[in-house]
C-alpha cells in the first residue's frame, strides 16, 4: 500500500464530501503526517475524483490509513476505532462552521445537512448499522418493527481487562454532555472527534441536537440539555417536546420515563429522542374518544394499542400541554389494586412516556402510561417483559420499544440461527435441554416449535417460523407493559381512571 496515495485520497474525499477547502490541502496532509509520525513525503498521483465522489461512507479511504498505522505500531489493533475517529476528526468541519451552515438553511435541508455530515464523517456508523437484522411482524393493530442490533461493537476480553486497570475519569460526566465534542476517548468511552451538534432553544431553554451514532431508526436524533442534570418529568417536558415539533415539524420527539425499569439507559442527563420516522404506535386507530368540560379545545382518544396510550390532539400547543400536565399529575398519584396499579410504596411507581408529533397545524401528544413496580413473582417488573420472554428480551422496555420498534440483543442472531437448524432437521444429535447448551435459555421455544411444525422445514420456512415467533413475543411483551390490559377488566379500569379525572366517553 502507498500510504502517501492513501493520504491524498482521503483529503480528496474531504474536499468532495466534507466541504474542505482546497487551500487547506497541505494543512490536512501534515495533520495526517503528524498522526502517523511521518516525516518524509512520498510519491502519489492525482486521486480518482469520480470514484471518490460515489462513496457513501469513508471506509475505503480511511481504512487503509488505519491499517498502515496498526502495521507500523503507531496504534494497537484494539484501538482501531479510536484512531479512525481521530483521523476523520481532522477533516470534519468545526462546530461553529456546522452551526453557521445549519442556521442558514431551511429546516428540512438543515437536518439533512447535519445528518449527511454525520454519515460522511463516519460519526454515524452506517457500515455497522447495515449489519442489523430487520423485519416487520403484522398484528391486528399495526405492523411491529423488529431489529437485532448488530451494529454496536462488543467489548472483547482485552478491552475488558484494560477497563479493570484504566484510570478513572469523571470527564465528560456522561456520554450526553456537551463536553464530548472532539473528545479523544479512552478505554470504555468512545472517541468523539467527529461528533457535531447544533444548539437549539426549547421553551426558552438551552438544548442541543445531535444524531445517534448507531441509528435505531431514520434520522434518529438525541436532544440533550446544556446542563448535566437528572432526567425529570413535568410540565416543562411536554412544553419542550411540543416546541421541538414546532421547530422541526417533520420529526417526532419523545421522552423516556425518568424512573428505572420503564425509563431510559441514561437517567443522569436530561434528554429526549426524535427523528424522521413514524413508529408503529402512530399508525394505530382510536378505540374510543373522551371529553372534559375544562379542556374542550383538546381531542382525547384511547388508542387501540398494546400498552395504554392516551392521545391528545389540538391546534393550541399551550392547551395541549395543560391537559398533558393534568393527566400526568393525576396518574402519578393514581392506584387501582384491582389491576395491580399502585402509585407509590417507598418509591413513586407511576410514570408517563410522552411522544410529540405535528400533523399539519395540529399538535399531538401520545401519553403512554407506565408503572415500574416489582413483586416476588416479577422481580424485574410487573409491567415489564415477563420471565417466559426473557430469552428474547430481558432489557428495559423504554421509549422506542414502547412505540413498537424492538431493539433486540445481538446474541439472538447466532442463537436464532441455531434454532432454525433444529427446525431444518439438523443438529438433532445435540441436546439443547442441557444447561451448558447455548440454546438452553430457548428450550421452551424450541420445544414448542418442534411440536408445532412437521420437520424438516426449508430455510425459508424456518426463517419465517422463527421471525413470527419472535414477533409474537414482542407483541406479548407490549401487552405485559400495559397498566390497563385490553381485556374487559382492563377497559373498565381505564374508564374508571378517566372518570376520576372528570372525563366522559363521547
Amino acid at each position: 500500500m502507498n500510504i502517501y496515495q492513501a493520504i491524498e485520497d482521503i483529503i480528496t474525499y474531504a474536499e468532495i464530501h466534507l466541504y474542505a477547502d482546497y487551500l487547506d490541502h497541505e494543512y490536512f496532509r501534515n495533520a495526517v503526517f503528524n498522526l502517523l509520525n511521518l516525516h518524509v513525503d512520498g510519491e502519489y498521483s492525482h486521486s480518482d475524483e469520480d470514484a471518490i465522489a460515489s462513496l457513501d461512507v469513508p471506509d475505503s479511504v480511511a481504512n487503509p490509513i488505519v491499517d498502515y498505522a496498526i502495521e507500523q505500531g503507531v496504534v494497537e489493533d484494539i484501538d482501531r476505532e479510536l484512531f479512525k475517529t481521530a483521523l476523520m476528526g481532522i477533516f470534519t468541519p468545526r462546530p461553529s462552521e456546522i452551526t453557521a451552515t445549519f442556521d442558514c438553511l431551511p429546516t428540512e435541508e438543515a437536518t439533512r445537512y447535519l445528518y449527511d455530515m454525520g454519515i460522511k464523517s463516519d460519526y454515524i456508523k452506517l457500515t455497522s448499522i447495515k449489519k442489523n437484522k430487520y423485519w416487520v411482524y403484522p398484528t391486528s393493530k399495526c405492523d411491529l418493527e423488529i431489529t437485532i442490533n448488530l451494529s454496536k461493537p462488543e467489548k472483547d476480553n482485552r478491552e475488558i481487562a484494560r477497563l479493570r486497570t484504566a484510570p478513572q475519569s469523571g470527564y465528560p460526566k456522561c456520554m450526553l454532555c456537551k463536553e464530548n465534542i472532539n473528545y479523544q476517548g479512552r478505554v470504555g468511552f468512545p472517541a468523539r472527534q467527529t461528533l457535531r451538534y447544533v444548539p437549539i432553544t426549547l421553551n426558552g431553554e438551552n438544548f442541543y441536537m445531535q444524531y445517534s451514532p448507531y441509528l435505531y431508526f431514520d434520522e434518529h436524533c438525541i436532544i440533550f440539555s446544556e446542563e448535566h442534570s437528572p432526567m425529570t418529568m413535568n410540565r416543562a417536558t411536554f412544553e419542550r417536546l411540543v416546541d421541538f415539533t414546532r421547530i422541526f415539524p417533520s420529526y417526532i420527539a419523545g421522552s423516556n420515563a425518568c424512573i428505572p425499569i420503564v425509563g431510559g439507559s441514561i437517567l443522569s442527563h436530561e434528554h429526549y429522542q426524535g427523528g424522521g420516522h413514524l413508529m408503529p404506535v402512530h399508525y394505530t386507530q382510536a378505540e374510543c374518544e373522551y371529553s372534559h368540560p375544562l379542556y374542550s379545545d383538546v381531542k382525547v382518544y384511547k388508542q387501540d394499542w398494546f400498552n395504554t396510550d392516551i392521545r391528545l390532539v389540538s391546534d393550541d400547543p399551550a392547551k395541549l400541554v395543560d391537559l398533558a400536565e393534568y393527566i400526568f399529575n393525576a396518574w402519578q398519584g393514581y392506584s387501582d389494586e384491582s389491576v395491580g396499579v399502585i402509585a407509590k410504596t417507598s418509591d413513586i411507581h407511576n410514570a408517563i412516556t410522552p411522544i410529540a408529533r405535528r400533523i399539519g397545524d395540529s399538535y399531538t401528544l401520545d401519553l403512554l402510561l407506565r408503572n415500574n413496580r416489582t413483586d416476588e413473582r416479577y422481580p424485574d417488573g410487573i409491567f415489564h417483559a415477563h420471565p417466559e420472554y426473557h430469552n428474547i428480551k430481558k432489557e428495559g422496555i423504554g421509549l422506542i420499544e414502547a412505540m413498537g420498534l424492538f431493539i433486540l440483543p445481538g446474541r439472538l442472531d447466532k442463537e436464532l440461527a441455531l434454532v432454525k437448524q433444529y427446525l431444518k432437521g439438523e443438529r438433532v444429535d445435540v441436546d439443547y435441554t442441557l444447561e451448558d447448551n447455548v440454546l438452553y435459555k430457548h428450550k421452551d421455544m424450541v420445544d414448542e416449535l418442534l411440536s408445532r411444525y412437521p420437520l424438516p422445514l426449508s430455510e425459508e420456512e424456518a426463517d419465517k417460523v422463527v421471525k413470527d415467533y419472535v414477533g409474537e413475543v414482542c407483541k406479548n411483551i407490549l401487552d405485559n407493559t400495559a397498566v390497563f390490559k385490553g381485556d374487559e377488566a382492563g377497559k373498565i379500569a381505564f374508564d374508571k381512571f378517566m372518570s376520576s379525572m372528570g372525563f366522559s366517553k363521547v
